[in-house]
């Protein structure tokens, strides 16, 4: 299931890398903007309890975030 899948990468990412912020993006989360909260509200089930209680977790701005950071990773290249 896709919201399972979302959580546990959310979790492990945030249990890794221990963000201020998680940046939800893509045309599945702009399609269903629930994900968000839910991502919010079960964050502590996927992630150490520090990490989890630490990040904020928000919907990109973005609208066309993958060609902005294939445009910026050719820069740096």
């Amino acid at each position: 299931r896709f919201e399972e899948a979302l959580l546990s990468a959310s979790g492990t990412l945030v249990t890794l890398f221990n963000p201020e912020t998680l940046v939800l993006g893509g045309g599945i989360v702009s399609a269903n903007p629930y994900l968000v909260e839910m991502v919010t509200e079960q964050i502590q089930a996927y992630a150490l309890p520090e990490a989890a209680k630490r990040v904020t977790v928000v919907q990109t701005r973005l609208k066309d975030a993958p060609l902005e950071g294939a445009k910026y990773l050719e820069e740096l290249l």
